[in-house]
């Protein structure tokens, strides 16, 4: 029996985080405050939108499209994520912000 939930606990965990960070987006800073982009250049928009929702799949979906949205923006070019929106549904600003 415990073997049996061992099993579905792992392949639940598994399934949940449906999306994988590259290296180059795990470098990407996420933030929701505008005036850490002031003076960065603007690379572009990134959205993502997640499978997982309601009540019992919120956090997954925050997780997923957070991760989509750095991903997106490494890809772009940029290093700091600027979100406008999170949730199932996020969109944000891709920005490349050299350091001082």
């Amino acid at each position: 029996m415990l073997k049996s939930a061992i099993v579905v606990l792992s392949v639940v965990c598994s399934l949940s985080a449906c999306v994988s960070m590259t290296p180059e987006g795990e470098a990407v800073r996420v933030t929701t405050q505008a005036d850490v982009v002031k003076g960065c250049k603007f690379v572009g928009n990134v959205k993502a939108t997640s499978g997982w929702g309601g009540v019992a799949g919120q956090g997954i979906a925050d997780s997923n499209t957070e991760k989509t949205l750095q991903n997106k923006t490494a890809k772009a070019g940029g290093n700091v994520v600027y979100v406008n929106n999170s949730g199932q549904h996020a969109s944000g600003e891709a920005y490349r912000c050299d350091a001082e």
